[in-house]
């Protein structure tokens, strides 16, 4: 009954009395591991995972899920044993390599981990639209290969056009803009933008991303007066988080409460990327960041699974820089989470100002 109420504290402690008294339900004890990994506690998740294992070694994804945990521990041969038996079992498979890619990028280790999602391009060259090329190439721009990182970008560009030409465009312009090409980026936007025929929904994503490198650049201000004086540069439609603060701001409202708007509008899938990005723009908009602000911005980041946390943690981090704290931010920093979707390509000019 327990997993029917909305207290966590009382699921969690539902399943551990489960575990507890049925050792061998594996589907308990995977539900009870995934609420300790999300609450980024790894020594708990990674005993009862081994656990598991000792009654379910033949599960690759078991063996997968270990490896995580373990990386997340910050116990690198451990996450490499993990990979080693889920290899055993799976040798062909890409997933191995893209994990392991994504464990070597948690420890830094960026041109191995470049090498092991090429080998996962290689295993499955469709798998996932070549999504680990997309990896490959943020690895090796990490590592400072800038030729190989273009190279495998366009790569997987290329397998992109042709299924979805339109958003193709849009991540091409986003990765020219990460890598300093910022006037062909905004050229080629633009150039979209201007065209007539374009979906409403394309069309608001190619707005807002205009509107997030002006504020990347720090022309958030001049963003709000102009929707206030009804003269939005790139138009009206836009993504629900700038809608809420641009929007919001034109009405008057406090920063609370256009944070609280926003989280309103966006909260659901993504509730403390939502609360950072809220934040963030509040303290670009009315520096410099409060106590409170950054406060905010460590819980979202916490409330965060860490698989997922690569734009929460580079927030969190700018936050302690903000108030002056550069030893909390570089605790955070090297916790190095690879991307883990193409969506965050408008974002990247708030977690890489310096691009």
């Amino acid at each position: 009954l327990a997993s029917f109420r909305k207290n966590d504290a009382e699921i969690e402690s539902a399943l551990a009395g489960v575990v507890k008294a049925a050792p061998h339900d594996l589907e308990a004890a995977n539900r009870l591991a995934v609420i300790y990994q999300q609450r980024r506690r790894y020594g708990d998740a990674v005993k009862l995972l081994r656990e598991m294992a000792k009654t379910d070694r033949r599960n690759p994804a078991l063996w997968n899920q270990i490896a995580y945990a373990e990386a997340f521990g910050g116990n690198r041969p451990g996450a490499m044993e993990a990979l080693g038996e889920y290899r055993k079992l799976n040798p062909a498979d890409p997933n191995v390599e893209d994990s392991t890619g994504d464990v070597l990028f948690f420890f830094g280790k960026f041109a191995e981990a470049a090498e092991s999602y090429e080998k996962a391009h290689k295993l499955g060259p469709k798998w996932q639209g070549g999504f680990a090329l997309f990896k490959a190439a943020w690895a090796r721009m990490y590592a400072d290969d800038l030729a190989a990182a273009d190279s495998r970008m366009e790569q997987y560009l290329a397998l992109l056009r042709t299924a979805n030409k339109q958003m193709a465009e849009l991540r091409a312009a986003q990765w020219q803009f990460l890598r300093g090409r910022r006037a062909e980026a905004r050229s080629s936007l633009t150039a979209i933008l201007g065209q007539g025929s374009l979906a409403r929904p394309y069309r608001g994503l190619v707005a807002s991303q205009l509107y997030v490198w002006d504020i990347a650049e720090g022309r958030l201000a001049q963003l709000v007066a102009e929707f206030r004086a009804r003269t939005p540069r790139y138009g009206t439609e836009v993504t629900p988080v700038l809608a809420g603060l641009l929007e919001g701001a034109k009405a008057g409202l406090t920063p609370a409460e256009r944070a609280a708007a926003i989280s309103r509008v966006m909260g659901g899938n993504a509730p403390g990327m939502t609360v950072a990005a809220a934040t963030f723009l509040e303290a670009r908009l009315h520096p410099p960041l409060s106590a409170e602000g950054l406060q905010a911005l460590v819980m979202a980041d916490n409330a965060t699974p860490e698989a997922s946390a690569m734009f929460t943690h580079a927030l969190a981090a700018w936050g302690f820089l903000e108030r002056g704290e550069a030893a909390e931010a570089a605790q955070i920093f090297a916790r190095r989470i690879p991307p883990v979707a193409t969506d965050d390509g408008m974002l990247w000019p708030l977690i890489f100002p310096q691009s």
